[in-house]
């Protein structure tokens, strides 16, 4: 960790098939990351404040990345595609990843996105697409990605959207689509999500509309 004078590109080659938390925490010389086919987990702050890196493919062999395993990584450009074999996404998995400009593309093996998970990617663009896998939508987990356009569809197959969830998503300029199995609508959830439109419906799933949801 902190060798932040390595440069060009890192490559972790198939045969390498455990890599521990906070290998390369600090180490912002990184411009480039070649993850090999071996690794299936992506470990705690593995890649924490590895500010040069430039772009980043994450390989179908990884099940699971931890908590906050590419945070601050904000020199990170284009599009985030999380693979379909995902299965497990830790919080703040790609906190104040500020740099990404693309669309972010969601895996459809995923059940629950995770506190902070993409908290401050304030430049993703496109729709946000939340496949119907996900059946829980924790705090502050897209907070801050103000990118984002078109309509905001939170699928049927969701139960849970917790605190803060989507505040300060103030680029979606669509349609507001809750599930039809949303129980609790939690505090801040859509806090300063000011150019929303259109028709707002509350399921009748709903019994509970906490303050400032809205």
């Amino acid at each position: 960790s902190f060798c932040s004078g390595i440069k060009g590109t890192l490559i972790l080659p198939d045969t390498l098939s455990y890599v521990g938390e906070g290998a390369f925490y600090g180490c912002s010389g990184f411009s480039d990351l070649e993850i090999g086919n071996g690794l299936h987990e992506i470990r705690s702050n593995v890649f924490t404040n590895c500010r040069e890196l430039s772009s980043l493919k994450i390989p179908d062999s990884i099940i699971s990345i931890c908590s906050y395993a590419f945070s601050y990584c904000t020199g990170i450009k284009g599009s985030l595609i999380v693979p379909d074999t995902l299965q497990y996404l830790g919080s703040g998995a790609f906190y104040s990843c500020s740099g990404f400009d693309g669309p972010l593309i969601i895996g459809s093996n995923l059940s629950v996105i995770s506190l902070s998970a993409f908290q401050f990617c304030s430049h993703f663009t496109g729709k946000l697409t939340i496949p119907e896998s996900v059946v829980s939508i924790e705090s502050y987990a897209f907070s801050n990605c103000f990118g984002f356009t078109s309509d905001l569809i939170i699928p049927d197959t969701v139960m849970g959207v917790d605190y803060s969830a989507f505040s300060f998503c103030s680029g979606f300029n669509g349609s507001l689509i809750i599930s039809s199995n949303l129980v609790i609508i939690s505090s801040l959830t859509f806090q300063s999500c000011y150019k929303i439109s259109g028709e707002l419906q509350i399921t009748e799933s709903v019994i509970s509309i906490e303050s400032g949801a809205f």
